[in-house]
């Protein structure tokens, strides 16, 4: 890691670094498993190595005042025998989920970050206890997979794109606050198929579409001690929807197509179903 002042409010920093992620207990193991959720049998592969990832990117960093930020970066990351779940037809209505080794993958994006006042827009009103922060990341994702039919696809799991952003009012004690908090991602691979298509039992990618998370918090401090907290989870309690990408074009378009056979060359959806809204309410004391 490298960190250099440019001045006293601004920084450039660049870090490289290796990383390794390893099998789980039960993707290694010689056991197999019917999940009935995903109406499918769970396969361990003992034949799994580990995944190596080297990581680089480069930063600039602006602190305005306190508490704010204003920062940008590029990243890069290259894995090596990268771990993910493969989804197969060994007949009709069978299917079968086993997790494999994939020679390589990279990942390249830029992000961005800001944290700000509000008190630039009327420094004497309640806009000054607001403070408004976002981060936007844009990634570009590719693996080497050379399964017969596909095509090089995004890594497993990993997003074009992610936007977070929140509101937080905050009283000049902190004794009251209250945050807004939204999230997006953009579509991202689930399962690795084998390229889809109208002949044979190959199936297509699964993809998770978009969704948009909304949660509120608030939090009141009782004492120096103790305070208790409110959460809202997922207000708009969006529906999660995951479907076989049969055709290639990398988006759902048969949405009255619910389920089918292996065989069909139209998109079906695997899952798809509304978590629902949770409220918590936190009492905290710290001694």
């Amino acid at each position: 890691n490298l960190t250099y002042a440019l001045t006293e409010k601004a920084n450039f920093r660049a870090s490289y670094y290796r990383t390794v992620a390893r099998p789980e207990l039960r993707e290694i193991a010689p056991f197999a498993y019917y999940d009935y959720e995903m109406s499918a049998l769970i396969n361990g592969n003992p034949k799994l190595t580990r995944t190596q990832i080297n990581n680089a990117d480069l930063r600039y960093e602006l602190y305005p005042a306190n508490g704010e930020v204003i920062s940008g970066s590029v990243f890069y990351k290259h894995f090596t025998n990268t771990i993910e779940n493969e989804v197969y037809s060994s007949g009709i209505s069978t299917f079968e989920i086993k997790p494999n080794n994939y020679k390589s993958a990279y990942n390249v994006g830029v992000e961005g970050d800001l944290r700000k006042s509000l008190a630039f827009i009327a420094p004497s009103s309640f806009l000054q206890h607001i403070t408004f922060y976002t981060n936007a990341a844009y990634i570009k994702s590719m693996v080497q997979d050379t399964a017969k039919g596909a095509q090089d696809r995004p890594l497993t799991g990993q997003s074009g794109y992610v936007l977070n952003s929140s509101l937080t009012y905050a009283t000049d004690n902190n004794k009251v606050s209250f945050t807004l908090m939204f999230n997006r991602i953009g579509q991202r691979i689930y399962l690795v198929g084998q390229g889809g298509g109208s002949t044979g039992y190959l199936l297509g990618n699964v993809y998770e579409r978009p969704r948009n998370l909304l949660d509120f918090q608030t939090t009141y401090a009782i004492s120096e001690r103790s305070e208790i907290r409110m959460s809202v989870k997922d207000i708009f309690n969006a529906t999660y929807l995951f479907y076989y990408d049969q055709n290639g074009n990398k988006k759902f378009d048969n949405p009255t197509f619910a389920s089918g056979s292996v065989n069909s060359a139209e998109d079906y959806i695997l899952s798809k179903y509304r978590p629902g809204t949770s409220v918590l309410f936190n009492y905290t004391y710290k001694f």
